[in-house]
């Protein structure tokens, strides 16, 4: 039986229904996502919430190797768009073996957890492992989160306090209130913060990527960074997988990707290490923005070297 072709029906199905049940039809490409090898389907996507998960069970194995990992955050980067942009290709080219998860932001319902999809509440969930009505952070101005709630750096640092852990974005909502109470997590953002002025966009980001590779130079076990011009392109011009502005700008990010994943398979003690790799986003978008319930902005991924439990 060839499972490969009814997977693919079955996404069209699904994707299909939901514009009928919302009477409007969105630009989620089916074809492109249906083309993907992935590890689950989309009634068992997996929370954004397994990102934390993952890391914190790559860690706690023993298998007689240096733990290492890098987190790598595109921030409102559509699956269809990401997919349209290459990705596939482009990271399991260096890094075999990667397997695409479907993943959700938002929350659910059934268990009142729901969200808004956006930036801070998306990424602050998936540092801690849990959602906003647990970690705090609710909107992109809602200050520190809930300092009981660690984010998997500050757990994978007390799980052996000779590691150091770091989280690197462009916005101090991610460093500084994102990890508030998590004192042995190592914060970096460019110069006096987010983006004040147009050029910041081409500037801040390439020193987010710097500042990870000087980091994993510097033997650092756990980096966690958010590339967020990707987001900035789909508000000026459309989170769609058929806008080639925001397309480009995701095979840009996904470049700066394979840049970071090098720098750590140059290192010399490559060969001693076992390293997890993560590719994720916070939300999706529709039209020129996003923070709704629909699909497009509900639907992330997770692109990762190591099988999800």
């Amino acid at each position: 039986m060839d499972t490969h072709f009814f997977k693919k029906l079955y996404v069209g199905f699904i994707i299909l229904s939901f514009f009928s049940c919302v009477g409007e039809k969105r630009d989620f490409n089916t074809d492109i996502l249906s083309n993907v090898e992935s590890e689950n389907r989309w009634d068992s996507a997996l929370p954004q919430t397994a990102v934390h998960d993952h890391v914190i069970a790559h860690f706690s194995e023993k298998n007689g190797k240096v733990k290492k990992a890098l987190i790598i955050g595109l921030d409102g980067t559509r699956p269809d768009a990401a997919v349209q942009a290459g990705m596939i290709g482009k990271i399991s080219n260096i890094v075999p073996g990667m397997k695409f998860y479907y993943s959700y932001a938002g929350g659910d319902w059934k268990n009142g957890t729901q969200q808004p999809t956006i930036t801070a509440p998306g990424w602050t969930t998936i540092m801690t492992g849990v959602w906003a009505n647990q970690h705090g952070i609710s909107t992109n101005d809602s200050g520190n989160k809930n300092p009981a709630t660690k984010t998997f750096c500050q757990k994978v640092y007390d799980m052996d306090n000779n590691r150091e852990v770091a989280v690197i974005a462009a916005w101090e909502n991610i460093t500084e209130l994102g990890t508030y109470g998590d004192e042995n997590v190592y914060t970096y953002t460019p110069d006096d913060g987010y983006y004040k002025k147009p050029e910041d966009y081409d500037t801040k980001d390439p020193r987010v990527v710097e500042k990870t590779i000087e980091l994993i130079e510097d033997d650092y076990a756990c980096i966690f960074n958010v590339i967020d011009f990707t987001d900035h392109t789909g508000h000026l011009n459309q989170f769609s997988p058929f806008n080639t502005t925001y397309v480009d700008e995701i095979e840009r990010a996904l470049g700066m990707a394979e840049e970071m994943i090098n720098a750590a398979k140059g290192r010399s003690k490559f060969a001693d290490e076992d390293w997890l790799f993560i590719i994720t986003t916070d939300h999706g978008g529709v039209g020129m923005g996003h923070g709704g319930q629909s699909l497009p902005e509900r639907t992330t991924f997770i692109y990762t070297n190591k099988t999800i439990n």
